[in-house]
This record gives structure tokens, C-alpha cells and sequence, in this order.
């Protein structure tokens, strides 16, 4: 009797077919290669589900496969003069892996891509401060042009995001997220409102599905000058910061001139400081510059600065 009964019963039907001697072979030989085909057609239903699914992937070397496809999101999606130089963007990579294997690190880069039938639809690059436990989102892109890309991308990297926040042996004690954000102007283009609005909703839409609130904080925030894209260097802009607190759950619309005075200089310090660290009489200059920008928030603040949510 043949493993496969379908097969049996079928070739059974020949008139006398059973009396040759093959027949137990050839029932045994159509049944492995339907067997084979359904194995192979579910082996290939599955890969295809699997890769149909959305995954994030941290970049951990600049000779990843995936390096190439994500520069050209990030050059396509993030405007030339709010952008750092894709050089710029891969030479951390390398730098932050050197980094992590001293003790006295501090600070650590994540650069995370969200990825669909092996392409890249979404990233998020990251700046982790363990000394202050804040975590400064630079760049968030999603490719819109794909359509599981609009739908999955941003959430998918948002719950890799709270996921890793509770597992990640560096990220676990962050106690909360900081983000730079244009402002939207009534005198604006209406598409250039429009991105500028949907950054900021991007934002909440974080804080939403993380289970916490998300703050505009109340006060003149400078974006410092600094090289980017093509320019040598911008101008400084005013811009919104806004705040997620991951461990508070108190519920106030307030934040003192002290802790505020922390999360800044922790973006100034941490994320703006080393720019020009390759260049010794730059990197004096332009440290010294955002002293400046300290000083002048440390004498002008009020003791309590509104929370808008």
C-alpha cells in the first residue's frame, strides 16, 4: 500500500495495472512528487507571508546590504537643508560600534530600518544619553509612495520602539523622548504646511501608542547653526521641542527651568556637540557657541515653563 492513498486509490482504477511489477514504485514515485509540490508550495506560502509582514532591523556595520536603499529614502524623504550628509550618517555607525566597547560611553546611536518583502519603507535614527536617560529622535521617515509602507511602517518602528525601551539593556532606563519639530506658519505653501503639521501628528501618534502624553514645550527653542545637506553651514531656527516623558505618569502641564535646562543641553551638548569632532579648532569654536545658547536660556527662563499637549 502506498503512503499516499489518493495516489493508490487512483492508479488502482487502471485495469490491471496493479499486476506490474512497478506499480508499488510508480504509486510511491507520483505520491513523493506530489508531496514535494505541496511542501514546496507551502515552503513558498509561508516565505511569502513571512516576508509580507514588516520587521525592524538594526544597522550595526556601514557595509550593511541594506545601507544603500535606506540613503536613498533618507535623501529622497528628508529635505537637503534639514538633513546631515549621508557620509556623515554612515561614519557613526562605525563610530558608535567602537564606542560601546568603552565603559565610559555615554552615548549611543540606533539607527533602525523598517523592512517589507526585502525593502526598506520606513527608518528612525536615534541619540541615547544614558547620563541624562534621554533619547533624541533625529530623523523619522516613512516612505508614503508604498502603500504597506504608509499603512505599517510608523507603527511597526513605534512598537519596535516601546519595545526596546523595556528589553534593551542601554535603552531600558530612558525616562524620556525628545524631538525637534518645524513649526507650521499660516503664511506658508499649503503642501509645506501639511508636511510640517503631519510631522508633528507623527509624534503624537508615538506618545498614543507608547501609552503616555506628548508635550510642546512652551518657550523660544533655538535649533542651533550646524552643516547639512550641501551647506557648509544654517542658520540658526526656532523650532518646536517636544517631550515625551516614559516613566512620569503624574499628569503636569508644567516642566521647571532646571529640567528644562537639562533636556536642552542634552541636545545642544550630546547630539549638536560633536559636530565638527573631527576638527579641533571647530569643535572649540562651536562648543563655546552653544555655552552661548545655554547661557542666554539659563538667564531669560521663567522657574516653570507650560507643558502644551
Amino acid at each position: 500500500m502506498s503512503m499516499f492513498p489518493l495516489v493508490y486509490d487512483l492508479t488502482k482504477q487502471v485495469d490491471g495495472l496493479e499486476q506490474f511489477p512497478v506499480y508499488d514504485l510508480l504509486v510511491n514515485v507520483l505520491g513523493t512528487v506530489i508531496g514535494t509540490a505541496l511542501l514546496a508550495t507551502v515552503s513558498f506560502l509561508a516565505i511569502r507571508f513571512i516576508r509580507s509582514r514588516p520587521i525592524v532591523k538594526l544597522v550595526r556595520r556601514s557595509n550593511d546590504k541594506d545601507l544603500d536603499s535606506f540613503l536613498d529614502l533618507y535623501e529622497t524623504i528628508i529635505d537637503e537643508d534639514t538633513r546631515i550628509s549621508s557620509e556623515e550618517i554612515v561614519s557613526w555607525i562605525d563610530e558608535d560600534r567602537v564606542a560601546r566597547r568603552k565603559a565610559e560611553n555615554k552615548i549611543f546611536h540606533y539607527l533602525w530600518l523598517c523592512k517589507v518583502y526585502g525593502k526598506v519603507i520606513g527608518f528612525a535614527k536615534v541619540i541615547y544619553h544614558s547620563g541624562s536617560r534621554l533619547l533624541f529622535v533625529a530623523y523619522f521617515g516613512i516612505d508614503n509612495e508604498n502603500a504597506i509602507g504608509r499603512r505599517t511602517a510608523a507603527k511597526t518602528i513605534i512598537a519596535h520602539l516601546r519595545w526596546k525601551l523595556t528589553t534593551d539593556r542601554v535603552l531600558r532606563s530612558c525616562q524620556g523622548i525628545v524631538a525637534e519639530c518645524e513649526k507650521p506658519d499660516s503664511n506658508m505653501p499649503t503642501d509645506e504646511k501639511r508636511r510640517k503639521k503631519a510631522r508633528i501628528r507623527l509624534f503624537f501618534e508615538t506618545s498614543k501608542r507608547m501609552s503616555t502624553p506628548m508635550y510642546v514645550v512652551d518657550f523660544d527653542y533655538i535649533q542651533p547653526t550646524m552643516p547639512v545637506g550641501g551647506f557648509d553651514e544654517t542658520a540658526e531656527e526656532k523650532l518646536a521641542l517636544l517631550y515625551i516623558p516614559v516613566k512620569s505618569r503624574d499628569g503636569k502641564k508644567t516642566i521647571s527651568k532646571n529640567q528644562l535646562l537639562s533636556v536642552v543641553s542634552f541636545v545642544y551638548l550630546n547630539v549638536y556637540g560633536p559636530t565638527y569632532r573631527h576638527d579641533k579648532k571647530k569643535d572649540k569654536q562651536y562648543k563655546r557657541y552653544l555655552m552661548a545658547l545655554l547661557g542666554k536660556y539659563e538667564s531669560s527662563l521663567p522657574k516653570q515653563i507650560r507643558l502644551l499637549s
